[in-house]
C-alpha cells in the first residue's frame, strides 16, 4: 500500500483543533492602527509641550512688567517733581527722595536707584522703553527739544514698551507693555 502525506493547514477549516493565530494582513492592520494611534499621542503631547514653553514665557514677561509698573506706579504717585533727562531716563523726587528709572537699551533693562538702597534691575529683555510726560489737561509734552519745560509741566506719565526674548526652541516671542497714564497726586502745577 502506497502512503500518502497529509498535510494540515491551521487557519483552514479543519485544520487541528485548538490551534489559532493572525493572518499577515491581519498583523499589518493591527501595527498600522498602532501606529496611527500612537502618532496622534506623541503629537498632542509635543504640541502641549510647545504650548506650555509659551506660556510660561508670556508669564514671565508679566511678572517683569507687572513688578516695573507696581513701583513706577506708586514712585509716579508720590512723587512731588519729576527730572527728566531724556525720554529713557528720568528722576522721581518725593520727599527729598530721588529715585531714577533707566533703560539700558544696550542691556534691555530697567534699573532703578534710590540713594541709600541697592539698584533694582526691574525689567529684563525690553527691546524697546519710552517714558512719556502729559501735562495737566494730558496732552503730550515732547522731552527731547525742552527739558525744563517738561520738568515743571509734568503731571502724568506713561511707560510704552516692548518685551522680546527667544525660547529654547528658538522662536521669539514679545508682549507689549503700555500703562496707564499715572498721576503726579503730589505735584503743585501753578496755573498762569
Amino acid at each position: 500500500m502506497a502512503s500518502t502525506a497529509k498535510y494540515t493547514f491551521y487557519n483552514q477549516p479543519g485544520g487541528i483543533r485548538g490551534a489559532s493565530g493572525f493572518t499577515l494582513a491581519e498583523l499589518l492592520v493591527s501595527i498600522s492602527i498602532t501606529l496611527l494611534v500612537s502618532t496622534a499621542v506623541l503629537t498632542f503631547f509635543v504640541s502641549f509641550a510647545k504650548a506650555s514653553l509659551a506660556m510660561s514665557s508670556y508669564s514671565e514677561f508679566e511678572q517683569d512688567n507687572r513688578k516695573l509698573l507696581q513701583y513706577f506706579s506708586q514712585d509716579v504717585r508720590d512723587a512731588e517733581a519729576v527730572l527728566w533727562t531724556s525720554d529713557q531716563c528720568l528722576t522721581l523726587i518725593s520727599k527729598g527722595v530721588q529715585t531714577s528709572y533707566v533703560y539700558d537699551a544696550l542691556l534691555q533693562t530697567v534699573v532703578r536707584t534710590t540713594p541709600g538702597e541697592p539698584s533694582q534691575e526691574m525689567a529684563q529683555n525690553l527691546s524697546t522703553l519710552t517714558f512719556c510726560a502729559y501735562d495737566k489737561d494730558g496732552e503730550s509734552i515732547r522731552i527731547a527739544s525742552n527739558t525744563s519745560a517738561a520738568n515743571s509741566e509734568t503731571k502724568m506719565i506713561q511707560v510704552i514698551g516692548r518685551s522680546s526674548r527667544t525660547l529654547s526652541s528658538g522662536a521669539n516671542t514679545s508682549a507689549d507693555l503700555i500703562s496707564a497714564r499715572y498721576m503726579m497726586r503730589n505735584k503743585v502745577i501753578l496755573t498762569p
